[in-house]
């Protein structure tokens, strides 16, 4: 399931000073390590979040579509924790995080609107969470089904 932002926390986030960009298919946004300067909304495309275990495998943490802040966490991050690469060709507004951070501090309604946003988040990560303890396949799926 992708959680799309809703239109205002979007248009918000357009109106911020951005600069547009564009990733092809493969294409690395950023890597684990480095430095947080910016926040991503995504706008075409997917990009995911991955982080590699010790053998190489990847997990998928994230897949951003149109509508989605990617990795929003670093937006209280020195460095980000994993990486990010499009899975297909993709747009981007790349925000500046000093931006966003103070529209946070300056706009209480933006700043509801945002936690309401990240709790949905953590609600929709819990219940997957719920989804992969059960043992059964058909348990999984009419889960998956209901969600």
């Amino acid at each position: 399931m992708i959680m799309i932002m809703s239109t205002e926390l979007s248009a918000r986030l357009s109106a911020l000073t951005s600069t547009a960009r564009t990733l092809n298919a493969g294409e690395w946004l950023f890597q684990r390590g480095d430095a947080v300067r910016s926040m991503f909304l995504v706008t075409g495309g997917k990009v995911e979040l991955l982080r590699h275990s010790e053998d190489g495998k990847p997990a998928i943490l994230q897949r951003a579509g149109a509508g989605s802040l990617l990795a929003e966490a670093s937006a209280f991050s020195a460095r980000y924790h994993c990486d990010a690469v499009a899975c297909e060709a993709s747009t981007l507004l790349e925000i500046r995080r000093t931006d966003f951070v103070d529209l946070l501090d300056s706009d209480p309604e933006f700043s509801r609107s945002w936690m309401a946003y990240l709790a949905r988040q953590v609600q929709a990560a819990r219940l997957r969470s719920e989804i992969l303890t059960l043992k059964r396949v058909g348990q999984r799926l009419s889960a998956w089904l209901a969600f």
